[in-house]
């Protein structure tokens, strides 16, 4: 992962990084073993809520992804007149 201007979200035990060079990804937080990554991009935090993973992209999209696969459930586009800031 490069160019992680996000924070990053720790939970159970797995760390979740957002970069903006274009993915996103799941790690072990003991060792760094890698759960998922994903080719989606952003620089804004990203929210847990349950079993879902809320990224705001750098190209104004709210997707929502399955936590523990990477797996997309849904995403919609934001409104392109604002500017939007995570977290959503």
């Amino acid at each position: 992962m490069t160019h992680i201007t996000a924070a990053p979200v720790i939970d159970n035990r797995v760390v979740y990084l957002v970069g903006n060079a274009g993915k996103t990804g799941a790690y072990r937080l003991s060792d760094g073993t890698p759960i998922f990554t994903v080719g989606i991009g952003g620089r804004e935090t990203p929210i847990i809520s349950g079993e879902t993973l809320f990224l705001l992209t750098n190209q104004n999209k709210l997707i929502a992804l399955n936590k523990q696969r990477g797996s997309k459930y849904w995403e919609t586009d934001m409104d392109k007149g604002r500017t939007w800031f995570g977290p959503v």
